[in-house]
């Protein structure tokens, strides 16, 4: 009787001992900062980390790209997202878009300076944002939009304003 006690005890210990440790917080050996952004792929291109950075009536695209084989983006477009993710606000194009994807290879499209006059877009919020491409599938993501006065993103803030455009 006393044995059977005993190991009860032991078990018991045991077991609470190891619900203890699924509470624990998980230690991270590198810090690192989150993506903002979103990802999507199709059979041969990958999106990864697609944001717009929203300043002063233009949106730049900020993504990294990936493709099995040569390929190229041919065409960005994208509307607003409401509070509720219904289409709100008008309908952008980034013109022109032509840029190649090497095989294999990533390109930052955050450096190719891809930007779009852009109506109802708000910091916080999503829009719907569909990238095409020569030679894959295209990929439509609802990418959210983030201000070009965060620090994370004001190096890359658009450049021009609509005004200059016309």
């Amino acid at each position: 009787m006393i044995y059977r006690l005993r190991t009860t005890a032991a078990l018991a210990a045991v077991a609470v001992l190891g619900l203890t440790a699924c509470g624990a917080d998980p230690k991270v050996l590198t810090s690192y900062t989150p993506a903002a952004g979103v990802s999507g792929e199709s059979d041969t291109v990958k999106v990864q980390n697609l944001v717009l950075i929203n300043g002063d009536g233009q949106a730049r695209v900020s993504a990294a790209v990936v493709s099995n084989k040569n390929d190229k983006v041919v065409g960005i477009a994208g509307q607003p997202l409401s509070p509720n993710n219904s289409l709100s606000g008008k309908p952008f194009t980034v013109t022109p878009v032509d840029v190649d994807l090497p095989a294999r290879t990533a390109v930052n499209l955050t450096e190719t300076d891809l930007e779009a006059p852009v109506e109802g877009l708000s910091d916080g919020l999503l829009a719907k944002v569909t990238i095409t491409f020569a030679n894959s599938a295209p990929i439509t993501l609802d990418a959210p939009v983030v201000p070009s006065s965060h620090p994370d993103f004001e190096k890359y803030a658009p450049s021009q304003s609509p005004s200059a455009q016309s």
